[in-house]
């Protein structure tokens, strides 16, 4: 297993205690759990052997990479980037104005479309329109979210007592 970093450290030792837990959890006897508890500290003694073993090898190896590195190295010759050409310049484009011309449409095609696009005349059928009286107000936002979020307790109360009867 190569570990890169204290967070794989950090993980090492989430996974030993999650052990832990599950045979403190799992065993019945305190006597067991002692004798648990002694062979986890001696399975953590050698995790730490080798990983102080890990940790000074790679110590020795960058050591060693260091003092390759002393030794002087000749300068890089300095590179030259060849120049681009200069690019074409494209013939400016000529423009050109047509003016569209609406064709004439049947008045079938013409309604639909209204209605489609939000054009027409909204008919509310044979009805009175509805209007709001003279100091009536609608709700302000503030309320509306407090009797929507009531509603939907309701309705999350009434979902748990149908399930459970």
């Amino acid at each position: 297993m190569k570990l890169h970093g204290v967070n794989d450290m950090k993980f090492l030792m989430f996974n030993l205690v999650v052990a832990g837990a599950l045979v403190y959890l799992f065993t019945a006897d305190r006597a067991d759990v002692h004798a648990a508890a002694d062979r986890v500290y001696e399975t953590a003694d050698g995790i730490k052997s080798v990983a102080r073993d890990a940790v000074g090898k790679g110590r020795e190896l960058l050591q060693g990479d260091q003092a390759a590195e002393s030794r002087p190295r000749p300068a890089p010759k300095p590179v030259q980037k060849p120049r681009p050409a200069a690019a074409p310049v494209a013939p400016p484009v000529k423009q050109v104005a047509r003016s569209i011309v609406p064709r004439p449409v049947s008045p079938e095609v013409a309604r639909r479309r209204d209605e489609v696009m939000g054009t027409a005349p909204v008919d509310f059928g044979p009805g009175p329109i509805p209007q709001i009286k003279q100091g009536e107000k609608f709700m302000s936002p503030a309320q509306r979210q407090k009797e929507l979020f009531s509603l939907a307790e309701e309705m999350e109360l009434l979902y748990a007592r149908k399930i459970s009867q």
